[in-house]
């Protein structure tokens, strides 16, 4: 039986306009609510410079997106990221106790979706 769990969604993506940085958001976003899986919160961390080159780019923009889902409702999202040009690099992490700490300091009217459960500490 699946676990409905909290994650975070790293997205890098290319150094475009605003508004296109913003319609890939909010592309990303539809795409997982079509999944099933509700986004709950959004982090902006603006333009930074990579460690490294990705395709060329040495810079990108840099957003988390927190995420409550089950895990078999990334295979179609997961697979869309891989072949969209604009997305540099992804990850997803699942969120445990002190990660949806750290984000409630930040941002204290985050709440978790009803019925999510985060990870425990090993």
């Amino acid at each position: 039986m699946e676990v409905r769990r909290a994650y975070e969604l790293m997205v890098i993506s290319r150094p475009v306009s605003e508004d296109e940085r913003k319609s890939l958001i909010e592309e990303i976003k539809k795409r997982l609510e079509k999944e099933g899986a509700d986004v709950f919160f959004i982090d902006t961390m603006g333009k930074r410079t990579l460690a490294y080159t990705i395709d060329g780019e040495r810079e990108g923009y840099y957003d988390l997106l927190y995420v409550a889902a089950y895990p078999s409702q990334f295979q179609r999202i997961e697979r869309w990221m891989k072949l969209n040009k604009q997305i540099l690099r992804f990850m997803f992490f699942r969120m445990g106790q002190k990660e949806y700490k750290r984000l409630n300091e930040k941002h204290p009217n985050v709440v978790l979706p009803e019925g999510v459960r985060l990870s425990r500490v090993k």
